[in-house]
């Protein structure tokens, strides 16, 4: 079983325990023999070894993103289009909507009950009028504008609006 034995391991390991304490700080004001050192140091080079696979690997990540910018370019584009059919959409749908409201506020069955008693009204007139009279022709027949209004005794029909 290793113990950590702190900074002293690492000399030692390197073979640097048998240097004196003098030899040790003289090699430590070397800066380039510092640099030869950790450059040959197995952790340094295992870390330069994963620095240049990252590398490589963020290389080849990044041609392929470049690679992938037109069809994104496109597809943004394209949501772009499918947005603006939205909205005409629901531009549309608002205003059926709309129209779909006004015509059901005209055809209420209040509105229909309303329409059915007045035909009905204008028929019991109607039959008042031919068995009173008999079989001569009503006023709203003759007169058009004074007793129907302009109809011609036309009843109104449900499905038109007044």
């Amino acid at each position: 079983m290793e113990r950590d034995r702190g900074p002293r391991a690492s000399a030692v390991d390197l073979g640097f325990g048998a240097l004196s304490t003098a030899q040790l700080r003289a090699l430590m004001r070397d800066e380039t023999w510092l640099e030869r050192i950790v450059k040959l140091s197995r952790k340094f080079q295992n870390l330069q070894l994963e620095r240049e696979v990252h590398l490589a690997s963020n290389y080849n990540l990044a041609k392929q993103n470049l690679g992938l910018q037109p069809r994104l370019e496109n597809g943004k584009a394209s949501l772009a289009i499918k947005y603006q059919e939205l909205q005409e959409l629901r531009e549309t749908c608002h205003d059926k909507q709309q129209r779909l409201g006004a015509c059901m506020a005209k055809w209420t069955p209040e509105n229909a009950l309303s329409r059915l008693q007045a035909e009905l009204e204008n028929v019991e007139a109607k039959v008042e009028w031919y068995s009173s009279y008999g079989t001569s022709s009503p006023p709203w027949e003759r007169e058009q504008d004074t007793w129907s209004g302009g109809t011609n005794g036309a009843v109104p029909m449900l499905g038109s609006p007044h």
